[in-house]
């Protein structure tokens, strides 16, 4: 079974320096207070895309998180798109989400 790091400081060993700043400086994070939780959930993600060798997704997820889109949306269609990476890592299509209608009512507020 593959030992989950919760350390923060290995974040920036997964994602690539670019994609890394691009969360952090994303209209969402600006707007937004991005907790630990979400990069717990985002490093995971991160995480079994390279590991099941699925780097041709995290290149779009990568390019595209880059570009402005939501994390959370691109995150949720990259695993929407295939059905054996849905299988994998649909469990965290919910907690996805939920940081989606989070962020919904935060804007309210």
């Amino acid at each position: 079974m593959r030992k989950i790091n919760y350390n923060l400081t290995t974040l920036e060993e997964e994602f690539s320096g670019i994609l890394h700043e691009a969360f952090r400086n994303s209209s969402l994070t600006k707007k937004l207070n991005i907790n630990f939780e979400r990069w717990i959930t985002y490093n995971e993600i991160i995480s079994q895309l390279i590991d099941l060798d699925y780097m041709d997704f995290y290149y779009e997820m990568d390019n595209r998180i880059k570009h402005g889109e939501c994390p959370n949306e691109v995150i949720k269609s990259i695993i929407n798109k295939n059905n054996e990476i849905k299988s994998v890592m649909g469990y965290h299509l919910e907690v996805i989400q939920h940081y989606l209608d989070d962020d919904f009512m935060k804007k309210w507020n």
